[in-house]
């Protein structure tokens, strides 16, 4: 018995932390907007330059939507042009797993490591947006993006200089020489 309990429970880590299918991301979605947004489509455009048929689209049914990739990139999620009012686009890597997110008057994205790192920038920039306004002096906005910058590196850095957000960041902020 404790062998039966020992290489189920093997099993169950063993599953729980292995890969996911490679090159295959799911983006699972929600609406959270009051009429769901029904019937009009989301894309998943490529951040930078990009083609048109390099945009992927979606109807949105039930206020929910689904996406499946195979291309790790920056990418972003976008409503309809004409019913996207008060709904937030929404920056994703679409890194094999399955990212969970939420479109809404501030769209939320979780579920593969280089997605819950840039939630973590996502919220950083917004609380950065926010204090930033209360500084006054130059010299004092100067220093305050200087650490915000900082930071964004250490994000960077922290998912891999080489990954797809690692990248991105970098790209953004540069290390000094």
């Amino acid at each position: 018995m404790k062998r039966l309990t020992f290489f189920l429970l093997s099993f169950a880590i063993f599953a729980a932390c292995s890969a996911p299918q490679k090159g295959k991301c799911t983006i699972k979605g929600i609406i959270s907007a009051e009429d769901k947004r029904d019937s009009c489509y989301i894309f998943l455009v490529p951040q930078g330059p990009h083609e048109a048929s390099d945009v992927d689209s979606t109807l949105i049914l039930g206020g929910a939507f689904e996406f499946t990739t195979e291309k790790e990139q920056m990418a972003v999620l976008r409503v309809t042009k004409y019913r996207r009012f008060g709904l937030q686009d929404l920056l994703v890597v679409t890194e094999p797993g399955t990212v969970q997110v939420e479109i809404g008057e501030s769209s939320t994205g979780r579920g593969t490591r280089q997605n819950d790192s840039l939630q973590v920038w996502k919220n950083l920039t917004e609380q950065y947006n926010l204090d930033a306004k209360g500084i006054v002096s130059e010299e004092g906005r100067a220093a305050f993006r200087e650490i915000y910058k900082n930071r964004s590196r250490e994000i960077a850095h922290g998912c891999g200089d080489e990954s797809t957000l690692g990248k991105f960041l970098l790209g953004l902020f540069p290390e000094k020489k």
